[in-house]
C-alpha cells in the first residue's frame, strides 16, 4: 500500500499543474478530459491516397471557382407589374382656389311680354335701383355699396372672392318696381316656394370683405330642482360682404 504522500506525488506527475486531479472534477468534465490521440506514420499510408490528395490541391490552385451569378426567378404569366402610382399632394402645398363656375345656360330663350318691353327701359333709366335678394333662404333689401353681415359663416369662400347673386324677387327704383310671379304652393310640405326673377334680367355681384367674430358669450343653464349649473360658451363667426354691382340689362342684351 502506498502512503498518502507518495499517492499525491504520483497523481501530480500524471496531470499538469493547471488541471486539478480528476476525482475533484464533476462527471461531465471528466468526459471531456478523456482524449485519444492517433498518430499515423507516413510510411504506412498507401500511395494512391497521397497522389489523390496532391491532385485535388493542384486543381484548386490552378482553377479557382468563380462565383455563379444569382439566377432570377421566372415571372409567372398571370403576374403583371403595377404602374407607379402618382405621388399624393403634400399638406405643405397651398390649396388651389377653385375657378368661378360659369352661369348656368338656359335651354329655353327668355320670353318678354309687351308690357315688360315697354317698362323695362324706363326702370333701367331711373337710378339708383334697389333689390330684394335671398341668400340661403333669408331676404335682404340692398342697394349698390351696402355692406351685409350674414348671420352665419359662408363655407368655401375667402376674402376677396366675387359672388354672383342670382336669387332676387324684387327690383325697383323710385317710380317703378319689377316683381316676380306669385309663390307656388307645395302640397307635400304645405309651404310656399318663393318665385324668383329670371337671373338673365339683372346682374348683382358682391365681394367677400372679411369674417367677423363675436365676443365670447357664456350662457348659464340650470334645471329645476337641480343645483348643477351648466356654462355654455359660444363664439360665432359671420361673413361680411359688400354689394359691388347692381345693373339691369337692356333689351339689346336680352335679345
Amino acid at each position: 500500500m502506498l502512503s498518502r504522500a507518495s499517492r499525491r506525488l504520483l497523481l501530480e506527475s500524471q496531470w499538469p499543474a493547471h488541471f486539478p486531479p480528476p476525482f475533484l472534477l464533476p462527471l461531465r468534465t471528466r468526459a471531456y478530459l478523456t482524449t485519444i490521440s492517433h498518430h499515423v506514420e507516413p510510411d504506412n499510408v498507401p500511395e494512391p491516397l497521397i497522389s489523390s490528395a496532391q491532385h485535388v490541391t493542384s486543381n484548386k490552385a490552378t482553377n479557382p471557382q468563380k462565383p455563379q451569378p444569382a439566377t432570377s426567378m421566372p415571372q409567372l404569366p398571370h403576374q403583371t407589374t403595377a404602374p407607379p402610382s402618382s405621388p399624393l399632394p403634400s399638406s405643405s402645398e397651398p390649396a388651389r382656389r377653385k375657378a368661378p363656375s360659369a352661369p348656368t345656360a338656359h335651354a329655353t330663350p327668355l320670353a318678354l311680354s309687351e308690357n315688360l318691353r315697354i317698362m323695362l327701359p324706363l326702370l333701367k333709366a331711373q337710378q339708383p335701383h334697389y333689390m330684394t335678394i335671398h341668400i340661403h333662404g333669408k331676404s335682404y333689401l340692398i342697394t349698390q355699396g351696402d355692406t351685409i353681415r350674414l348671420p352665419f359663416l359662408m363655407p368655401d369662400v375667402n376674402p376677396g372672392d366675387v359672388l354672383r347673386l342670382d336669387c332676387a324677387s324684387i327690383i325697383g327704383s323710385r317710380d317703378f318696381t319689377l316683381k316676380a310671379g306669385s309663390a307656388v304652393r307645395l302640397e307635400e310640405k304645405r309651404k310656399k316656394k318663393l318665385a324668383y326673377l329670371d337671373d338673365r334680367l339683372f346682374v348683382c355681384r358682391a365681394i367677400i370683405m372679411s369674417v367677423e367674430t363675436e365676443p365670447l358669450r357664456i350662457i348659464e343653464k340650470k334645471k329645476q330642482r337641480n343645483r348643477h349649473m351648466r356654462h355654455i360658451k359660444s363664439k360665432h363667426r359671420y361673413t361680411c360682404l359688400r354689394i359691388s354691382e347692381i345693373r339691369l340689362k337692356s333689351l339689346e342684351e336680352l335679345e
